[in-house]
């Protein structure tokens, strides 16, 4: 008869609430260890038969109730996917996911066209699968730039003085850029990278958290041409030193 195997080390860990009033509790931990298999393995674990620690916590915050957003029917008409679905005859968003599934190269073609998305070559295919699905190509031997599309094309427009982004930060401040102010701040930057050296092709690493230059960043690269890298603000130096490396970041 083999005897059941030994366990050498046990670890529970239980967490207690105090009470629901109280805001901190404690993590029970029980180490159990085997005599026989601690001296085995050496001085560092200790041969008592049970070892107990408390370890202090904070009880998490309770999570805000769950709320869903419903747009206003005035809204709705004005959305982008309800003109969409008006101009091409679709009744509601089922019969909207279902052509855009049956027939994906019918809807991107139909997207483009609806927002009026400028080449500046004009493509000769929407969708190649000739590689395969997962190296499918779109919009074959078009030319797009999405900074031109997002900015300067409205820049020029009736448009440029409505506002292109809104922004809220967490203390509540709010700042409104119209189309023609974000266009000024891409420009500005996208001259200075290009002053720096940066050209096509090249990898700028953006280490900002979400405010509004975040996406001026963004665009400066794409208006010429360069990769943007972005750099979560959070991380510590050696993961941004990581992304910058391995990305080849220019700047």
């Amino acid at each position: 008869m083999v005897p059941a195997p030994r366990t050498a080390i046990v670890l529970i860990s239980l967490s207690f609430i105090m009470s629901p009033q109280m805001k901190d509790g404690f993590s029970l931990l029980l180490l159990l260890f085997n005599n026989s298999t601690s001296e085995r393995w050496g001085s560092n674990l200790s041969s008592q038969p049970l070892a107990c620690y408390l370890i202090p916590l904070r009880k998490e915050p309770e999570m805000p109730e769950k709320y869903a957003f419903i747009p206003s029917p005035e809204l709705v008409a004005q959305s982008n996917v309800q003109k969409f679905m008006n101009h091409h005859r679709i009744k509601d968003y089922h019969e909207l996911v279902k052509r855009s599934t049956a027939d994906i190269t019918w809807f991107w073609e139909a997207v483009v066209k609806q927002l009026e998305l400028e080449f500046f070559e004009p493509y000769e295919k929407v969708l190649d699968e000739s590689e395969g699905i997962a190296w499918a190509k779109w919009f074959v031997g078009g030319r797009i730039n999405i900074a031109h599309n997002c900015l300067d094309r409205h820049d020029r427009s009736e448009r440029r003085d409505r506002p292109a982004l809104i922004w809220e930060g967490e203390d509540g401040a709010v700042r409104r850029l119209s189309y023609h102010e974000l266009t000024e701040g891409t420009n500005r930057l996208a001259n200075a990278l290009k002053s720096l050296g940066v050209a096509q092709g090249d990898r700028v690493g953006v280490f900002l958290p979400m405010i509004p230059e975040t996406a001026m960043a963004l665009l400066a690269c794409a208006k010429i041409g360069a990769i943007f890298i972005p750099i979560f603000s959070g991380f510590g130096p050696q993961a941004v030193a990581a992304r910058l490396n391995d990305g080849q970041a220019k700047l």
